[in-house]
């Protein structure tokens, strides 16, 4: 679960404490103890609250370490993994699930991306990219934008497929190649 979710809870809920306590003090300026009393104790249960989430939000773990597996990491080729096909869909599933949860707000975020792993040549991996761009010089730049998270994932440290994946394809429509990077930690 990301905590992150929790921030903009936080933030509304502070709001609305500082707005309740200038309702408070104007109670409170009219001779309306009582008021003025259930109102600030309202006020404290809420800030309380935003703080909570505020702190939860900015401290608790992001979650995205549990973007891939971990595994004691090969050196290269000769002693890459061999990984079988249901463990290669739970990875692919996994990846997806990261790049939806962390990447939706860049301005190159697909978001019908399907991603498949397959064997590659000489005992690595290779990562395809699956997306419905037309080819163009944007797309190009938008299809290298989506290499990087990737790269990312599976370059982690202790990630299963560190130093397993040698290229990263992004497709458009039709299945047409629009780039292929080399991974610079393998080559």
């Amino acid at each position: 679960m990301s905590f992150v979710l929790f921030l903009p809870i936080g933030f509304i809920a502070v709001v609305v404490a500082i707005v309740m306590a200038f309702v408070g003090m104007r109670k409170d300026a009219q001779k309306q103890k009582n008021e003025a009393k259930r109102i600030f104790k309202r006020m404290n249960i809420i800030s309380a609250v935003g703080f909570v989430s505020i702190a939860l939000g900015l401290f608790a773990p992001s979650g995205q370490n549990e973007s891939t597996e971990k595994a004691v990491p090969a050196k290269g080729a000769e002693e890459s993994a061999v990984l079988p096909a249901e463990k290669l869909a739970e990875l692919e599933k996994v990846m997806l699930k990261d790049y939806h949860e962390n990447f939706s707000m860049t301005s190159w975020y697909q978001k019908e991306l399907k991603l498949a792993i397959a064997k590659g040549e000489q005992g690595f991996y290779k990562l395809g990219l699956y997306t419905g761009l037309t080819e163009s010089e944007e797309s190009k730049k938008i299809a290298d934008q989506l290499t990087h998270p990737f790269l990312g994932m599976v370059n982690e440290n202790g990630a299963v497929l560190q130093g397993h994946v040698q290229t990263i394809d992004v497709f458009g429509k039709e299945d047409k190649l629009l780039l292929s990077v080399k991974n610079p930690i393998v080559n």
